[in-house]
């Protein structure tokens, strides 16, 4: 590399870090101002700019801050305020992000849930939540009502004919204004986020507004969206890739979010029962490099190290790796550190191509931290003599309903995750 390309390599790297660091000058646990201020910002300033697109529907920042006040309306009217838990079920469409923002206008938190939960994942995932209300989609809504519920949250059908679409008709599609969620703070929760369920029932994790503009900003300050941008995101906004990164980038920016639809949960209530399937193989690059410490290892010290044998050559995939094995961990992001491609620790994953690096390394480390959470929890259980479902996890710890806590470190033992 000749000292001109040099010089504008580093002046991109130094300009993209100034970039970020301006972005989150802002960002501190007591202030105030959400995605919520920066979406009716973008209201104010570009109304008529197309904020989302999502098949033949295009809907502006001014109708978005529109349908996110009836929300917000609603909400109020039903008793849902600061810290009230609502669980969202529902595929890719403008509603969601509608809804969620609507919610958190007056204070209120949003459980993200999986639209491919059935039966008792489903039923379980919105009740740690503590949801006492679900809006659902009617492409979901026959899963809602086959969950086995102890106790079914309060139900809002959000489609044709849906009793919150006629409430929402009817509700005022004003500001409620900044009182309505006076005192949420960025430490404040904004989402329940969950684990994928792959070695049990989905786990919940804390989504704090904090947390979801730091990432937004992230990528932001390196790929500086302008308006006139469209952000194509095909994955599920009920993931944070997908409904927090891809998200932000479009609404800082005053530019379009194009919305991938799902329809395969309402097209398969019309297909014949499938024959049943041969157990399935370890998915990615699990298949050859099984041993759990391949891709994850703790230390003593708590200390957490990711693997993977994909080469970061600018794909962004080793924030990524580090995104998901903190949420399948339940840790705190920068908790953990990734090492990639070196042929002393990594696992052997031939060479680095694209899509590919997410779909073999990335299911590979998702599936490893969900096993090595579930191994930590069985150990923790065992020493506390507790049952492993009475047990939970955060920031490194797992916590027994008494208040007892053994960090992960402690838990870890010499070959533990040689399995």
């Amino acid at each position: 590399m000749g000292i001109p390309a040099a010089i504008r390599r580093e002046y991109i790297y130094l300009t993209t870090i100034a970039r970020t660091l301006w972005l989150l000058r802002r960002i501190k646990p007591g202030a105030t101002r959400s995605i919520v201020d920066i979406v009716e910002e973008q209201a104010r300033k570009r109304p008529g700019n197309i904020a989302i697109y999502c098949q033949d529907q295009a809907m502006t920042y001014a109708d978005l801050d529109t349908a996110a006040n009836r929300y917000a309306n609603w909400a109020l009217a039903n008793g849902i305020g600061r810290g009230t838990p609502v669980a969202l079920l529902m595929e890719n469409r403008p509603d969601y992000i509608a809804a969620w923002l609507g919610l958190f206008k007056v204070g209120a938190q949003v459980a993200l849930i999986n639209t491919n939960l059935v039966g008792a994942a489903l039923a379980h995932s919105i009740a740690i939540s503590g949801a006492r209300h679900a809006i659902v989609g009617t492409e979901l809504l026959a899963n809602f009502h086959e969950a086995p519920f102890e106790t079914a949250p309060a139900l809002w059908v959000d489609g044709e004919g849906g009793n919150l679409t006629a409430a929402l008709i009817a509700a005022s599609d004003k500001s409620p204004g900044r009182q309505a969620r006076a005192g949420v703070t960025l430490k404040d929760r904004a989402f329940f986020i969950y684990t994928s369920g792959t070695t049990g029932l989905p786990k919940a994790a804390n989504f704090s507004h904090t947390r979801m503009l730091f990432m937004m900003s992230g990528f932001v300050g390196a790929l500086r969206p302008r308006a006139t941008d469209r952000i194509y995101n095909p994955l599920p906004l009920y993931h944070s890739t997908g409904g927090v990164c891809a998200v932000g980038l479009a609404f800082f920016g005053g530019g379009a979010l194009i919305l991938s639809f799902s329809l395969s949960n309402a097209l398969a209530q019309d297909q014949p029962a499938p024959a049943a399937a041969p157990p399935p193989s370890p998915p990615g690059s699990l298949k050859t490099s099984p041993l759990l410490d391949s891709w994850i290892r703790i230390d003593a010290d708590g200390s957490i190290t990711v693997f993977t044998g994909k080469a970061e050559l600018g794909q962004g995939f080793r924030t990524a790796f580090q995104q998901i094995a903190a949420e399948e961990l339940d840790v705190p992001f920068e908790f953990l550190k990734v090492v990639t491609a070196d042929t002393r620790f990594t696992a052997n994953e031939g060479y680095t191509s694209g899509s590919n690096s997410m779909k073999e390394s990335g299911t590979a480390i998702q599936n490893a931290a969900a096993q090595v959470r579930a191994l930590l929890l069985a150990e923790a259980a065992q020493r506390l003599d507790l049952p492993a479902e009475t047990l939970r996890t955060e920031n490194g710890v797992v916590i027994s309903p008494d208040g007892r806590r053994l960090g992960y470190g402690e838990l870890v033992a010499t070959d533990m995750l040689h399995v």
